[in-house]
Parts: structure tokens; C-alpha cells; sequence
């Protein structure tokens, strides 16, 4: 089943002639997949699938593919996303949808405030500070 929102030539490229994924995008479409899974296991209130999906999830987040800062503040993102997986892991295993659905939102929302961190952390990375050329006087 295709990811929604989440087209499958993103960031592809052409080697040999060939189309081929990079890697991080193969991880991003399995982070979205996972989320895809935890809502419809939400909107069909399917509890397995919830919990497979946030143990999924958690599990992503331990990767060496998650860890694409080591920044203080990405670290508390990840933190954080852990704690909120394990908390819907755990409303998911009591069958309580609303404590799931609460978790699955925070889950989501914590997604968002992270990729917006991460772009401004690439964009600050590769902008390059312009050429100043310092007049000297010699005497």
C-alpha cells in the first residue's frame, strides 16, 4: 500500500541509467508506513495494529538511520518521541482509544516540530557567509 502524501520518487536519483532510492528515503517511507498503520488502526480501532505500529516506531527510533544529529536538542526530540511511542505502546495495550489517539496526535505533532528543526539545521548548514575582504592599513 503507498504511503500517503509521501510520493515514491522523492529524492531518487538516476545511477547507471537505473532509478534508485537512497537509503534514508527507504527509512522515511517505513517511519511513514508505520504511521499510516497506527491510523488506521486508530480509525478502526484495531489495537494489535496500534501497538505493532508504536513499537515499530519506537524501534525505528533507536536506528543508527534515526540519528542524523547530535545536537542537544535533537537528542530531546528523540527523547521525546520514544517516551510518547511507549505511552501509546502502552494506551494501545489497554484499549483505550482516546489515551491513543492522544498519544498518536502528540506522536505526530512531535514529527513536525522535529523535520522543522532538522531543515533548519541543514539550511543554517549549508548557507555560506560571504566573502569579507579586510582593509588593512599598514604604517
Amino acid at each position: 500500500m503507498p504511503v500517503l502524501g509521501w510520493p515514491r520518487n522523492v529524492s531518487s536519483r538516476q545511477e547507471n541509467g537505473q532509478q534508485t532510492e537512497r537509503a534514508d528515503d527507504v527509512f522515511m517511507q517505513r517511519k511513514l508506513q508505520l504511521s499510516q498503520d497506527a491510523l488506521l488502526g486508530l480509525v478502526t480501532e484495531d489495537f494489535g495494529l496500534l501497538q505493532r505500529a508504536a513499537e515499530g516506531l519506537e524501534s525505528m527510533s533507536r536506528k543508527a538511520e534515526w540519528e542524523v544529529h547530535t545536537t542537544e536538542e535533537y537528542k530531546q526530540f528523540s527523547a521525546e518521541f520514544r517516551r510518547t511511542a511507549r505511552s501509546m505502546t502502552k494506551q494501545a495495550q489497554e484499549k483505550k482509544i482516546d489515551g491513543t489517539s492522544l498519544a498518536y496526535m502528540q506522536l505526530t505533532l512531535s514529527c513536525v516540530e522535529c523535520h522543522k528543526y532538522t531543515r533548519g539545521v541543514r539550511m543554517a548548514s549549508t548557507r555560506r557567509l560571504p566573502d569579507v575582504k579586510m582593509n588593512r592599513s599598514e604604517g
